[in-house]
């Protein structure tokens, strides 16, 4: 009886809930596919990333401890145009009697560019190799990376106000 329930819970924290796989740290030999990686002025959206984004259970590997990157915990909602993400206000003003462009250009890659509350800024990566940036289309929901605090990756997250030293 408790093994079936310390599998339960494995499979609750490891599982993908939509494809079942088990998402697992990537070995030192595995080739990396993502070479250019998204970044809002100089620093990291996210601290992990897929190797292979475009596989349907791909491992994960993290950025460098100290890295700088974007806390987007607290960032603030906003909508997407023209790949930047932008309050309401300024996203009504903005595309008042503009065309809106709401196709996606490609199927999205998995990554880790998002958490509960939305997508973190406007791009995202395609599915298919070589895994290109694209703008998220028009009117997407998205949390603003301007707003967010800066930070530093420790174990594949970001910390705001982290500071690695030697």
């Amino acid at each position: 009886m408790s093994v079936i329930i310390v599998f339960a819970l494995l499979a609750a924290l490891l599982g993908d809930p939509v494809n079942g796989c088990i998402k697992y740290a990537c070995t030192e030999d595995e080739i990396i596919l993502l070479t250019d990686r998204i970044k809002y002025n100089d620093r990291w959206l996210t601290c992990s990333y897929f190797a292979k984004p475009g596989r349907d259970c791909p491992c994960w590997l993290t950025e460098n401890r100290g890295d700088k990157c974007w806390d987007m915990a607290h960032a603030a909602d906003g909508k997407c145009f023209r790949g930047k993400c932008y309050n309401k206000y300024a996203y009504d003003h903005l595309t008042k009697d503009q065309r809106i462009n709401t196709a996606s250009p490609c199927p999205g890659a998995h990554d880790y560019l998002f958490n509960s509350r939305g997508a973190f800024g406007c791009k995202y990566y395609c599915k298919k190799s070589p895994h290109k940036i694209v703008n998220r289309p028009d009117g997407h929901q998205c949390l603003n990376p301007s707003t967010a605090h800066p930070g530093g990756c420790y174990g594949g997250n970001c910390h705001k106000n982290y500071l690695w030293k030697d």
